[in-house]
């Protein structure tokens, strides 16, 4: 969990220096390739 927090914490810091829509975006891409690990990592398991 604190890995991932961190991330969370510097990506929303980055953000915060970026145009809202690039921002979007790039938050966005990072959440679905986390998302699309989390399932596969999920299938494995189970």
């Amino acid at each position: 969990g604190g890995i991932f927090l961190h991330n969370v914490v510097y990506i929303h810091h980055t953000l915060a220096f970026m145009p809202s829509i690039l921002g979007e975006l790039l938050f966005g891409f990072v959440l679905g390739m986390f998302s699309v690990s989390l399932h596969q990592l999920i299938k494995k398991v189970f």
